[in-house]
């Protein structure tokens, strides 16, 4: 992996093509690039920077083992990563997909002028949908 040597750039930052797409889609999941989430994973988990992650990761590798069975060995270890790559990518898609529509309905549930029926749909949905990240 090449770094960045200069100190003013961040010195011995990983640049930005070198991320893990699988910390990639961790940082998608919660609505921020990687640069970004591991800066607010140093602060949440201080002296574990990379805790979220493993923790996140970790659920989903669960999930996944029900989803692709075929991906795993007997024993429970992945086998075909490039198989649970391509999932995790389009469970996170699913998940933004999803965050999508309730954004939508919720510009048009303001532009009627419901309020309040925009602030039901917005905390009920939030509430599962952060469950599910």
């Amino acid at each position: 992996m090449e770094l960045i040597t200069d100190h003013d750039a961040g010195f011995g930052r990983p640049q930005a093509q070198d991320w893990n797409p699988r910390f990639v889609n961790y940082a998608r999941a919660h609505g921020r690039g990687p640069a970004e989430q591991l800066a607010h994973d140093r602060q949440q988990y201080v002296g574990g920077s990379m805790a979220g992650f493993i923790i996140w990761n970790s659920q989903r590798l669960g999930d996944a083992r029900k989803a692709i069975p075929g991906a795993f060995m007997a024993g429970g270890a992945l086998a075909d990563h490039p198989a649970y790559d391509a999932w995790l990518t389009a469970w996170v898609d699913s998940r933004l997909g999803a965050a999508m529509e309730v954004l939508r309905e919720a510009v048009r549930l303001f532009e009627m002028g419901d309020d309040r029926a925009m602030g039901h749909l917005l905390h009920g949905r939030a509430r599962r949908l952060t469950a599910a990240a």
